[in-house]
């Protein structure tokens, strides 16, 4: 005699997939070569949760926002590669049973965005183009007080 419980076959049904990132944000400027690692995890019914096999799912990347029409960030394999400042979603869809499945991340690559005035001038940050302003105002003042 085989018995067979169908309510316990239902006990281990998948009910979502997440997107694990072991950094959110990646700064390729501060550390050069800097990647992420991704892992979807999926959790189920029981409470249980197991990482899914890659091999399994269906990856993708798009980028959400950046300065341009730029890739912020490349996949291969598991690893998130930087490409440009900006921000991005991967995408993890996986079938089971019959079901699919999707989870989505944003991820930021930083420089997010780059400060215009920095271009402009060869020292950093806005103080630098008041201290250009002020030094060129204290000379002309100088001037006046002190004629040559």
């Amino acid at each position: 005699t085989t018995l067979f419980c169908l309510s316990c076959s239902m006990q281990n049904k998948l009910e979502e997939i997440t997107i694990r990132l072991d950094k959110e944000t990646l700064n390729p400027v501060r550390n050069p070569g800097e990647r992420g690692t991704l892992h979807v995890t999926g959790r189920y019914s029981n409470g249980k949760t197991t990482d899914l096999p890659l091999s399994d799912i269906a990856l993708s990347v798009r980028t959400v926002s950046a300065s341009g029409n730029v890739e912020v960030i490349a996949l291969s394999g598991d690893q998130l590669i930087p490409k440009d400042g900006g921000l991005a979603e991967v995408t993890a869809v996986y079938q089971k049973d019959g079901a699919t499945y999707q989870a989505k991340k944003r991820v930021v690559v930083a420089p997010y965005y780059r400060d215009y005035h920095q271009h402009l001038l060869p020292d950093t940050g806005i103080e630098a183009l008041y201290g250009v302003r002020r030094r060129t105002e204290r000379t002309r003042s100088e001037q006046r007080d002190f004629p040559a």
